[in-house]
């Protein structure tokens, strides 16, 4: 998961939110310590970084759940606990790809970064272990900010297709007698990809604002779409950040002076691939679609 204050705050429609992350963690049961960077904490103080609020956006398929604090069972209503102070033993800060992170690139890099707690990082007890082999990570220890350690492992070839990958990393600190801190993460990744269509200047995709109820005929290969206007995607009427250039802006009413409920979207692409192969998709969407 990760925790995140974001410089615009949360837009009013509910839809999303304009955010850079200021830490991550794993799921831990009913307990998550979540470590905040000692600049951010600096920084809210000094107000060189404005707090609007936290957002948590859960980022696998087996973290923590957080329930409502509206909750019937009062037992279940989540407690926040904030603790001011240093962390005993070293202890890993941020995880990259997440724990229980799905759909990972095969040619991703495992990062990790560890930051001191009372005691240090003792480097050269560090063990990193890929589906239970012994690999050698780039350990680097980072002036800023400081009191931190990152461990890059870049494979020389890529990681499995289709597959779990269990990463186990060991490691203690300086103290005596040494702590030593087991740490499991798992992430699954997807199949070499082919890009089909793509969200950019180039692809070109029809639409229909007629706020007609169009029924299913639309997603037919066949339907007649000559009529309908086109564009580059993003295909929006946005004021907030987006993760693309809105390359063709639409109305929510249509020429009518209707308000639109329901827009529709067509685009063609050719498959030249071998068959039985998975379509995967990713898409920019505010805020909901049937495909």
């Amino acid at each position: 998961m990760g925790i995140t204050n974001g410089t615009d705050g949360v837009l009013a429609d509910d839809g999303e939110a304009a955010a850079t992350e200021d830490s991550t963690f794993p799921g831990n049961g009913n307990k998550t310590i979540i470590p905040l960077p000692i600049s951010t904490l600096q920084a809210w103080s000094d107000g060189t970084k404005p707090n609007h609020g936290w957002i948590f956006l859960p980022s696998g398929t087996d973290g923590t759940d957080f329930s409502s604090s509206e909750h019937s069972n009062i037992d279940e209503r989540p407690l926040l606990t904030i603790v001011w102070g240093t962390v005993d033993e070293p202890f890993v800060s941020s995880v990259s790809p997440l724990h229980g992170a799905t759909g990972v690139p095969v040619d991703s890099n495992i990062a990790i970064t560890i930051a001191d707690g009372a005691t240090r990082l003792n480097a050269s007890s560090l063990r990193l272990l890929v589906n239970g082999q012994n690999v050698t990570p780039t350990i680097t220890r980072l002036v800023d900010p400081a009191n931190q350690t990152t461990v890059v492992y870049d494979p020389a070839t890529n990681l499995p297709e289709k597959s779990t990958v269990n990463v186990r990393l060991i490691y203690s600190d300086n103290a005596t007698p040494a702590h030593v801190s087991p740490n499991d993460f798992v992430l699954a990744t997807r199949a070499t990809t082919t890009t089909l269509v793509a969200i950019d200047d180039k692809q070109v995709w029809k639409y229909d604002r007629s706020g007609t109820d169009l029924g299913t005929a639309w997603k037919e290969k066949t339907f007649n779409d000559s009529a309908w206007p086109e564009g580059m995607a993003l295909i929006a009427q946005e004021t907030g950040n987006t993760p693309e250039p809105i390359r063709t802006p639409i109305e929510r009413f249509n020429d009518n002076g209707e308000y639109v409920q329901t827009f529709y979207f067509r685009t063609h692409f050719n498959y030249t691939g071998p068959l039985g192969g998975d379509l995967f998709l990713r898409h920019v969407i505010d805020d909901g679609a049937v495909f």
